[in-house]
């Protein structure tokens, strides 16, 4: 009886746990494989952006937290933005090597949309360049889901996400992670 509600606004996992601890739970101390992970926006990793909107605050992209539903909070958008293009930036503060990109797409059935297209890009030391063999999963980017770019391995102290946004439209996303495979199998 819950799973339309859970479907109409995003939800797409329930998990419910069970434990001896008291709450408040103290921080994970295990090394985390989200490379862009910064749930402080203190530091680096550090997210930057092209534009970010007045509603939104673009460190929360990189917090840990997925939200879907249209009136979360949590999340970037380019809502307002004149560019043709926007991007959001992962700083790491040092090189790292990565393979796997995956991109929490936020729309709010009005002025944020699914994007047009989008790109993976990352700093090579002096320019911007495209990750090479790029296999997005899936192929058209979907709001409200999370979209997967795996790619020939690279090493580097930035990545960024190029979005296209849809005639009208603006983009968003509620999370971004950047992956090294290895890391990401074993999970």
């Amino acid at each position: 009886a819950l799973a339309p509600f859970f479907q109409r606004h995003g939800v797409t996992r329930v998990v419910e746990a069970w434990g001896d601890d008291k709450l408040p739970l103290s921080e994970p101390n295990a090394k985390i494989g989200n490379l862009a992970y910064n749930p402080s926006g203190q530091g680096y990793p550090r997210a930057s952006a092209s534009y970010t909107s007045r509603f939104d605050r673009v460190e929360e992209a990189n917090d840990g937290k997925s939200f879907f539903s249209a009136n979360s909070r949590n999340r970037w958008t380019s809502y307002e933005s004149k560019n043709p293009t926007d991007w959001v930036e992962i700083d790491f503060g040092e090189e790292k090597s990565f393979d796997t990109v995956l991109l929490h797409l936020f729309g709010d059935e009005g002025g944020v949309q699914r994007p047009e297209s989008y790109e993976i890009q990352y700093w090579d030391g002096s320019a911007w360049r495209l990750v090479e063999n790029a296999r997005k999963s899936p192929t058209v980017p979907v709001a409200g889901a999370m979209n997967t770019v795996a790619f020939r391995p690279v090493r580097a102290s930035r990545v960024r996400v190029v979005l296209t946004p849809r005639p009208g439209g603006s983009v968003g996303l509620t999370e971004i992670e950047v992956w090294e495979k290895a890391i990401l199998e074993r999970g």
